[in-house]
């Protein structure tokens, strides 16, 4: 929470899946969203999961677009 790692985000070169929960106080959609317009070759997928762990409040629904991503 001490670092601020924004102008690295364009450097990303690897394909990267941004899994953003649809209601999530930590890190809004704006957070989301700018990810995915910054990072070259980054796919944005908004889940229905709310809040900030969705590999715990909604395992399966993040384990399906891990998977749909991987295909």
């Amino acid at each position: 929470f001490f670092s601020d790692n924004r102008p690295d985000v364009p450097n990303f070169k690897i394909p990267a899946l941004i899994m953003q929960c649809s209601d999530d106080v930590i890190a809004p959609m704006s957070v989301g969203t700018w990810l995915s317009e910054t990072m070259p070759q980054s796919t944005l997928k908004v889940l229905r999961a709310t809040g900030h762990c969705p590999h715990l409040s909604h395992p399966q629904e993040t384990i399906d677009v891990i998977r749909d991503y991987l295909s």
